[in-house]
């Protein structure tokens, strides 16, 4: 299994990626987020079945300075492998270069959210040393 970053022409991989963790967007969407990364705080990457082989996992996360800390925390806000794919390291290979990249940030944490209902995650980060420690609220708010 090999991870590199994401690049533009990954668009069409991980916009079918998305769609199967539940956020159905397009190519241009995707491409567009690509585009536009907000800051060197943001990366993203892709596993691979070898370099310059198939696109079959996605992860993505940034980093940020809570007020309440002296030091950074990294979140994972996306990861998913292809269903063809999972179960044979892919994920924990994304995982693995996240928790590198957050490390060599100077990050203190590294933070993951999933749904209540996606036990299977549950149990592969709980395998890989992470802890439920808090509940996580969230609110939709109007798009403008």
């Amino acid at each position: 299994m090999w991870c590199r970053q994401v690049g533009v022409d990954d668009a069409p991989d991980v916009a079918v990626l998305l769609g199967e963790l539940g956020y159905p967007t397009t190519v241009g969407r995707v491409t567009e987020r690509l585009r536009k990364r907000p800051s060197t705080d943001d990366a993203a990457w892709v596993a691979v079945t070898r370099p310059g082989g198939e696109v079959i996992g996605f992860a993505a996360a940034h980093t940020f300075w809570p007020y309440e800390l002296d030091h950074p925390v990294a979140e994972l806000t996306a990861l998913v492998v292809s269903a063809q794919h999972r179960r044979a390291g892919a994920g924990g290979a994304l995982v693995d270069v996240v928790e590198q990249w957050a490390d060599a940030r100077g990050c203190v944490r590294l933070t993951v959210a999933s749904a209540l209902d996606r036990h299977g995650a549950h149990a592969f980060y709980a395998g890989r040393g992470y802890a439920q420690l808090a509940k996580k609220l969230e609110k939709s708010l109007p798009s403008t």
